[in-house]
């Protein structure tokens, strides 16, 4: 029989598969570079078009807050003006209660008696003054009872005090006025 050698052929097959392996892992590995290369760019661009996005983003922000700082100082003064204006309203109103007490005071008020002091506490008038008689202290309460304005009064205090002109009544007298809205 005849001897056939394979080995040489065995050897280039070897060779050839071993060929074949580098040609498969160099084109892995220039495929996976080339993936890895691709990759990176693509997340570079994503990357790029974020912080793109992001520094618009922090623009707009900082120009909606100086809006915000600038409606801020708007709202401080608006809140300014509004504090002097309902101090406004609240010293016209308290000045025209004053003159209204004070008018009124001047229609129930007896002929011969004398207010001393007048003192305003929220809607409570306190009245010291000097009458000639007890009459004149009842008919100043009459009055003020019938009075639209004026309610309730009280007589907290009176005495009687002897002078040359004869005797005078010391008296404190206590009531409500209604405020008009």
């Amino acid at each position: 029989m005849t001897q056939i050698n394979l080995l040489p052929w065995r050897e280039q097959a070897r060779k050839n598969k071993l060929h074949y392996f580098y040609k498969i892992l160099g084109a892995t590995v220039v495929g996976a570079v080339v993936a890895i290369i691709i990759l990176h760019l693509y997340y570079s661009g994503l990357y790029s078009t974020q912080s793109t996005r992001v520094r618009f983003l922090e623009m707009e922000i900082a120009k909606e807050n100086a809006k915000v700082s600038v409606l801020n100082e708007t709202m401080k003064k608006k809140d300014a003006i509004d504090t002097e204006l309902n101090f406004i309203i609240a010293l016209n109103k308290t000045n025209f209660d004053t003159v209204r007490i004070l008018d009124e005071l001047a229609r129930v008020v007896p002929e011969a008696m004398e207010l001393k002091k007048i003192t305003v506490e929220d809607n409570k008038v306190i009245v010291l003054g000097k009458a000639g008689s007890d009459l004149q202290v009842t008919q100043l309460m009459k009055n003020i009872a019938k009075s639209r304005f004026f309610q309730n009064p009280s007589l907290t205090e009176i005495s009687t005090r002897g002078t040359s002109l004869g005797d005078e009544r010391f008296f404190q007298l206590t009531f409500q006025y209604l405020e008009q809205s």
